[in-house]
């Protein structure tokens, strides 16, 4: 999935808000009992997916600096905008 986003030229930036949106909503992961992350955790998740190995994984060891950027309101407005923009574009259709 992160090959073809980016082959199709979606900014890394972007894949890494949709790839963190889609693993925040995965039911299997433990819930947490608060919206932010304890502190140091999107440090230890960047370093993790720093060290992957290359050859596996080069999309994700790529983004793995994105996947820390902003907060999760910044990411909800940037989704929230995706999806606006979406609809009006289908509506123009």
């Amino acid at each position: 999935m992160l090959a073809i986003m980016r082959a199709g030229g979606v900014p890394d930036q972007l894949i890494a808000v949709v790839n963190g949106f889609t693993l925040d909503e995965t039911p299997d992961l433990p819930p947490t009992n608060s919206e932010a992350p304890p502190p140091g955790e999107p440090n230890m998740v960047r370093d993790y997916i720093a060290v992957l190995p290359r050859n596996r994984f080069p999309n994700l060891v790529d983004l793995a600096d994105y996947f820390t950027n902003g907060d999760a309101d910044e990411r909800f407005e940037l989704l929230l905008d995706l999806f606006v923009d979406g609809l009006a574009k289908r509506a123009r259709a």
